[in-house]
C-alpha cells in the first residue's frame, strides 16, 4: 500500500470512530444508554465490558490517529500499521478502564439498608403476600426503587404508602400505613 492509500484508510477510520463517539455522547445526554444490554458486575472484570461498542470504537479511534501521526512522521507503511495498532490498543485499554470506573461509580453509592427502617415509601410494583414487589423509598438524600415484601394477608397495591419495618436477605419488609 502506498502512503496516500494508508492515509485515506487511517483518516477514514478516525472520522468514522469520531462520529460514533460524538453520536454516543449526544445520545447518552438525551437519556439513551449505549451498551445497556451488558450486565455489569462491578466487583470483577468481565469480557462483556472488554468487548463493548465504546471500547472497540476507542480502539478504532486510536488506530486511526496513531496511523496518521506515524505517516506524518515519515515512517514506512508496515511501521505505521504496528504503531497504529499499539496506539489503538492503548486507547482500547483506556476505554475499558473508563467504562469499568464509570460503572463502578454508578453502583458505588453505598445504600445502607438499615437506614431505610422506619422510612415510608410508595409501592411502585404491587406486593403480594410473601412475594417481592418494589417501593420508592428515600435513602439519605436519594429516592430509590428497592425490592420489598410484606407478610400481611392482602396485596399492597400500586401507589399505596408503606412503612419499612425490617430487612430480610436484602429485601425490605414493609407494612401498610
Amino acid at each position: 500500500m502506498n502512503d496516500v492509500t494508508l492515509y485515506t484508510v487511517y483518516l477514514g477510520v478516525t472520522i468514522f470512530a469520531s462520529a460514533f463517539l460524538i453520536g454516543f455522547m449526544i445520545y447518552e445526554q438525551f437519556g439513551g444508554d449505549v451498551d445497556s444490554d451488558v450486565d455489569v458486575n462491578t466487583d470483577s472484570f468481565d469480557a462483556a465490558k472488554a468487548f463493548s461498542i465504546k471500547a472497540i470504537i476507542g480502539f478504532m479511534f486510536g488506530f486511526g490517529l496513531g496511523g496518521l501521526q506515524s505517516l506524518n512522521a515519515g515512517l514506512s507503511g508496515s511501521d505505521t500499521i504496528i504503531i497504529a495498532s499499539l496506539v489503538g490498543f492503548g486507547f482500547y485499554i483506556v476505554m475499558v478502564s473508563l467504562i469499568y470506573i464509570v460503572q463502578k461509580l454508578k453502583t458505588q453509592e453505598h445504600v445502607k439498608l438499615d437506614d431505610t427502617i422506619g422510612q415510608t415509601g410508595i409501592v411502585t410494583i404491587s406486593i403480594k403476600p410473601n412475594e417481592v414487589g418494589k417501593i420508592n423509598v428515600k435513602v439519605g438524600e436519594t429516592l430509590r426503587e428497592m425490592k420489598a415484601r410484606t407478610y400481611e394477608e392482602n396485596t399492597i397495591i400500586l401507589g399505596k404508602q408503606v412503612k419499612v419495618v425490617g430487612i430480610e436477605s436484602g429485601v425490605l419488609v414493609v407494612e401498610t400505613i
